[in-house]
């Protein structure tokens, strides 16, 4: 597992060893960030279920303003801290808890413009963080939240605001990308 472009492009990041922890494999993540494009230049990125930080890693490596990575396991979130300080990164900040409740309980005071949201396949988490995204204000108006799943588990189509814009299988991984809709007047 390595960041694959940007200011620390072919660092090898500490990467689990038996740990439940799933990585995005560098295709996918190379594909993902391909689509981003540009978007993700200063961004404040938020990484929920980070694992090893892999994605936010590479989002403030291609010039993301800042990221907040978020992750349950004890063992993980060490992985995280110590990938950070391998990259010497800055503007990060790694909390120990739950996605759903991370959420539920954000205090506000900033938005992010790129949420990635990786939890284990099977853990029913899906539905009730988006939920929870959909129902706060942690995802700036414009923002774009990345979801990556197991291609036999879908996604609903939309939230209340939250709709998936696009969708790319990669083996039996899947990429949501959900975006806020506007609401219009009739």
């Amino acid at each position: 597992m390595r960041i694959i472009a940007g200011r620390w492009k072919g660092t090898r990041l500490i990467s689990p060893g038996g740990m439940k922890t799933r990585p995005t494999t560098d295709r996918v993540k190379e594909s993902v960030f391909s689509i981003l494009g540009r978007s993700v230049e200063n961004a404040r990125v938020l990484d929920l279920c980070a694992g090893t930080g892999n994605l936010g890693f590479e989002a403030l490596s291609r010039g993301a303003e800042s990221a907040v990575f978020v992750e349950k396991s004890a063992k993980a979130l060490a992985i995280i801290r110590e990938n950070s300080e391998k990259l010497r990164a800055e503007n990060v900040r790694v909390l120990r808890g739950d996605a759903q409740r991370f959420v539920r309980n954000w205090d506000g005071k900033e938005s992010f413009s790129l949420i990635f949201f990786d939890p284990p396949y099977r853990g029913g988490l899906y539905r009730p963080v988006l939920e929870a995204i959909d129902h706060s204000q942690i995802l700036c108006a414009e923002g774009l939240v990345v979801v990556e799943h197991g291609r036999d588990q879908g996604l609903a189509a939309s939230y209340q605001s939250l709709a998936v814009i696009d969708s790319r299988r990669y083996g039996d991984t899947q990429i949501s990308f959900l975006k806020r809709q506007k609401e219009v007047d009739l």
